[in-house]
């Protein structure tokens, strides 16, 4: 059985502190079995989100699910 990560949820993240709104819609999103996720900040957004996807790839996740830090999105989303 392949035990790569079948989704990858990235969220890049500005280095400005915390965004409680976000980080509410994030733990309560639902998500699949076998789900990765992971934080990379910085305040370069281009390259934040290009180290995010760098992460992503390395996992062998089949589906990647992108963040920033300012949405807000429901459990389901």
């Amino acid at each position: 059985m392949d035990q790569s990560a079948f989704v990858f949820i990235g969220v890049a993240r500005r280095d400005t502190g915390p965004c409680t709104a976000f980080d509410e819609c994030v733990t309560q999103l639902e998500v699949p079995p076998r789900t990765v996720y992971k934080t990379c900040r910085g305040f370069m957004t281009p390259e934040v989100r290009n180290r995010v996807i760098r992460t992503g790839m390395a996992t062998g996740a089949e589906w990647f699910f992108l963040l920033d830090d300012d949405t807000l999105f429901a459990p389901d989303t």
